[in-house]
């Protein structure tokens, strides 16, 4: 009896070893499961770096040597496209893909063989893809706006706080205050966001005055933001638009399989409406 005791004892201290090794394995593997983690989310944050970085790089050479086409297609004075002019003669604005609306081709004109054969140098505001034009635009314009928004947020706080005597508009309306005074710096961002959620649909929105959300030309009243939103005539910037676009799209695509396979819809993103607002870092 003692005996069989003694063996159940080892055998149950046994079991218990075994369980301990067992608890202390898994505690390790989440311990290195979570290492790896925070090892790939620092990778990515490092990538995500390198590559604002190089944006705001092409985004600053855009502005310093614009892209130009012929001279006469260059408004007097400014030596920049104007991206929000070749939206609206290219039926950009109604893009819903790349690739969905071509660009007029260039070639060398004359009647010399030899020439006709040579294609001309492509003009930036006839080779661009109409879609990849208006994502870029939006995205940039977005990116200046919230940077408007902000500064003119800031500034009245700063002036609140200088004069103790200030009267603090009420939470109602303190919105109306900001618009206004946004409105004194930039009247399109007051609109901006209206405008994107119909995706710049001029039928769909009522604005004040002349006001459209598919401006003839670049509605900034600051020159220095035409000329950002005119480095979307360089080729890397789009080259960078065009890789974000397609990772939206295998994103998308991942989320509708994933919907189907749990047997609800997938949320995607409304056409033209992804951005994060490159901007400049």
């Amino acid at each position: 009896g003692g005996a069989t005791s003694s063996v159940a004892g080892a055998s149950g201290s046994g079991g218990g070893g075994g369980g301990g090794v067992g608890t202390a394995s898994y505690a390790l593997e989440h311990q290195v499961k979570t290492l790896e983690e925070k090892l790939a989310a620092s990778d990515k944050g490092k990538t995500d770096m390198e590559k604002a970085a190089t944006h705001t790089s092409y985004v600053i050479d855009a502005v310093l040597f614009p892209a130009t086409p012929s001279a006469e297609k260059v408004d007097e004075g400014k030596g920049y496209i104007d991206t929000f002019a070749v939206l609206a003669a290219n039926g950009g604005w109604d893009a819903k893909a790349i690739g969905e609306k071509k660009p007029p081709s260039t070639t060398a004109a004359g009647d010399d063989a030899a020439a006709a054969a040579t294609p001309a140098k492509a003009d930036p505001s006839t080779s661009i893809d109409p879609y990849i034009l208006k994502t870029c635009v939006v995205d940039l314009a977005l990116d200046y706006c919230t940077r408007v928004s902000t500064k003119v947020t800031n500034d009245f706080l700063d002036e609140l706080t200088a004069n103790p005597d200030a009267d603090y508009p009420s939470l109602f309306e303190l919105d109306g205050v900001l618009k206004d005074k946004t409105g004194d710096v930039e009247p399109y961002c007051t609109v901006f966001d209206e405008c994107f959620a119909a995706n710049f649909d001029d039928d769909q929105v009522q604005l004040e005055g002349e006001m459209k959300c598919r401006a003839d030309e670049c509605p900034f009243k600051n020159d220095v933001a035409c000329r950002i939103s005119a480095g979307c005539f360089d080729e890397r910037i789009q080259g960078e638009y065009v890789e974000a676009l397609a990772e939206l799209d295998k994103k998308d695509n991942a989320g509708t399989a994933a919907g189907a396979a749990a047997g609800g819809a997938a949320a995607g993103a409304a056409a033209g409406g992804g951005g994060g607002g490159w901007g400049m870092a």
